[in-house]
């Protein structure tokens, strides 16, 4: 199996649901803010990278992005690329709570 590299790494939102994106060039951008994306920031990778070490990189950086949004959809990505997942176990995971939130804003206040 391989892997696809990438160039660039980035936060968008769009009807208010902010993800990690990946991308080559900056055309992506260009197609993103057609498309109605807003809130659009991209780091270029000091090398190219798979998603996994892309998105470790981007958590290094994480005080680049202020956005609570940002920081919660960086998380994510992290949860999803960087996990390791064993076959027959289920596992749920609880939506963050508003006082969850809240403490999450605070502590990023606080940094």
């Amino acid at each position: 199996m391989t892997e696809q590299l990438f160039n660039r790494i980035g936060v968008t939102t769009r009807n208010d649901i902010t993800r990690v994106r990946f991308t080559n060039n900056a055309y992506r951008e260009i197609i993103l803010i057609k498309d109605g994306f807003d809130n659009i920031t991209f780091l270029d990778l000091p090398e190219p990278m798979t998603k996994p070490a892309a998105v470790t990189y981007l958590l290094e950086r994480k005080e680049d992005f202020e956005d609570l949004c940002d920081r919660i959809a960086i998380d994510e990505a992290n949860d999803r690329y960087n996990t390791v997942v064993v076959k027959g176990t289920t596992a749920s995971v609880k939506a963050p709570s508003m006082a969850d939130l809240q403490e999450r804003a605070k502590e990023a206040t606080e940094a």
